[in-house]
């Protein structure tokens, strides 16, 4: 099972070079190909995102894992949903780590599903606020207002999923006004 841990802190599935690798290597080649599609340059892409090429190019090739802020930028950018890019996400929020930038929530289409294996998570859903460690779940309506904060002294890791997320018009940052892309 990958999330068992052995002695030396590593899965037997990271010891083996599959799991959550396998898993960045084919987001990162499903980023480059809707990219492609999309005919925009690795260099344009990344100054939409304000990253650099280099961690672009990273990101793309499997070999840095995007924060969760920067992967929710790159498919926004790129008009796709998460659930194109794996059914599971192994995320990691850094000690002191948002999924909201400037303090704003977001919100989209779909259902999230979550799993916390280390670390606290702080999930906020509209004005229900869950404190979450190792083993704790939480699945909740992408569409109300939410925000994920590492409150801990360490890393936080988990899997995390969204369902439905596609054909979203609306942003996906709340600030407190209700903005949408119709008319």
């Amino acid at each position: 099972m990958e999330g068992r841990r052995e002695k030396s802190g590593r899965s037997a599935a990271a010891k083996r070079g599959t799991g959550a690798a396998a898993v960045q290597h084919d987001v990162g080649r499903r980023i480059r190909a809707r990219r492609e599609e999309r005919q925009v340059s690795l260099r344009e892409l990344a100054r939409r995102l304000t990253i650099s090429p280099s961690a672009l190019s990273q990101i793309e090739t499997g070999k840095s894992r995007p924060s969760v802020s920067t992967l929710y930028a790159i498919v926004t950018e790129l008009d796709m949903s998460l659930d194109e890019l794996s059914d599971f996400l192994h995320v990691v929020y850094d000690v002191g780590g948002s999924s909201c930038k400037d303090n704003r929530f977001i919100r989209h289409s779909g259902r999230e599903y979550g799993l916390v294996l280390e670390g606290t998570l702080e999930v906020t859903v509209g004005f229900d606020r869950y404190e979450l460690g190792p083993g704790d779940s939480i699945c909740f309506d992408s569409t109300v207002p939410h925000c994920l904060r590492n409150i801990g002294s360490e890393p936080v890791r988990g899997v995390w999923v969204v369902v439905g997320r596609h054909d979203d018009e609306r942003v996906s940052a709340f600030d407190g006004h209700v903005r949408s892309s119709r008319p």
